[in-house]
């Protein structure tokens, strides 16, 4: 009887073994047609989904799905081609779901910059309406679906789907907030009442709307910069002392880790020691694992996807924040966000993002 169940064991972890082999994840890559449109299909498994390129009148038009990994290949489901003279779009059905891709004279475009009567036409969705919410000092609110602290020279305003609130920090105006760094959280920024160095960091904790200090003996520079986030630890550089320090945000410890001139930098795939003058001198951080890779080139806003460039606005000041497939930008004093194959969307209006707007914007969700 043992020996039976040892077998029917053997057996079981074997077929448990066979289901994991054939449902593992494979990047690959198919070249095929569908109704006469020239298909490119792959998967990534760095991007945790599939990259697909549809090629229209000598112009190839690109999407991403992230998807679980499927056994199934040739994906499409379904093309629709709205063409009027120079301005196409592509909307392209795989696994179900639909991406709208365009193009303006052959250059790849969101269907957000499309002309508006052509707009009107085949995507009313698309049409940016814009409506006041509420107004709280100098800032209209046009959609309240995120949280927003606003730096005010003594701290914050913090705009909540739920209410609004002032907080306040320093005793002394500070205009710039030149040394701050945002994670998905946390917001950190020094104690800017010291005025040549500091010796305390305030970490903000949005969730739960508590600010903690970090006191430390060092005295560390403003000539300093984070330079980036790795597991729950952010990394700052004091280019003026050549040292660089680790902010544990759980404990809310800050440790001085460069030691003989070394220190360390996350390469995309693991923490290495590095020269801190070379940090320094190609003013270099930690590598990201973007999906979406956003990118101002002239004042224009594009998503960089599998090689390709795709104009998603125009007449952009700087971008706010990245958050997976979304963006956060501003256009004169206005802060838009941007969602991949989604609509774009005004958020606030400030007069004093005219003049002053780095490091005094930032978005949690």
């Amino acid at each position: 009887m043992k020996k039976l169940y040892m077998l029917i064991g053997i057996i079981i972890l074997s077929f448990l073994i066979f289901l994991y082999i054939i449902n593992k994840s494979k990047e690959y890559t198919i070249n095929y047609k569908f109704n006469n449109y020239e298909i490119k299909e792959s998967y990534s498994k760095n991007y945790y989904g599939y990259f697909l390129t549809v090629k229209y009148d000598n112009t190839e038009y690109p999407i991403f799905l992230q998807n679980r990994y499927i056994k199934k290949r040739k994906l499409i489901n379904k093309i629709v081609v709205n063409k009027e003279k120079e301005n196409v779009c592509l909307d392209i059905v795989a696994i179900n779901k639909k991406n709208t891709i365009c193009s303006i004279n052959n250059i790849l475009v969101d269907v957000n910059i499309m002309p508006s009567d052509y707009l009107e036409k085949y995507y009313k969705t698309y049409i940016e309406l814009k409506e006041k919410i509420k107004s709280y000092k100098q800032i209209t609110i046009y959609n309240q679906d995120s949280n927003y602290l606003i730096w005010n020279y003594k701290g914050f305003y913090r705009l909540s789907k739920d209410n609004i609130e002032e907080i306040k920090v320093l005793n002394k105006d500070n205009y710039k907030n030149i040394l701050s760094y945002q994670t998905e959280e946390y917001l950190l920024f020094p104690n800017y009442d010291e005025e040549y160095f500091f010796t305390k960091l305030y970490v903000y904790d949005m969730k739960n709307n508590v600010i903690n200090d970090v006191n430390f003996t060092n005295e560390i520079s403003y000539e300093s910069s984070f330079i980036g986030k790795y597991k729950n630890k952010v990394y700052l550089l004091d280019k003026k002392n050549k040292e660089e320090y680790e902010i544990n945000l759980k404990k809310n410890t800050l440790t001085k880790i460069s030691k003989e001139g070394f220190g360390l930098y996350f390469n995309g795939k693991e923490l290495e020691k590095i020269q801190i003058s070379k940090m320094i001198n190609k003013s270099q951080k930690f590598v990201e694992n973007l999906t979406y890779q956003y990118i101002i080139d002239d004042q224009n806003l594009y998503l960089l996807l599998n090689n390709y460039k795709i104009l998603i606005s125009k007449n952009i000041k700087d971008i706010v924040y990245i958050e997976n497939d979304k963006v956060y930008f501003l256009i004169g004093d206005e802060m838009f966000i941007y969602k991949y194959n989604g609509k774009k969307q005004a958020l606030l209006k400030n007069k004093e993002w005219n003049f002053n707007y780095n490091n005094q914007i930032f978005i949690f969700n």
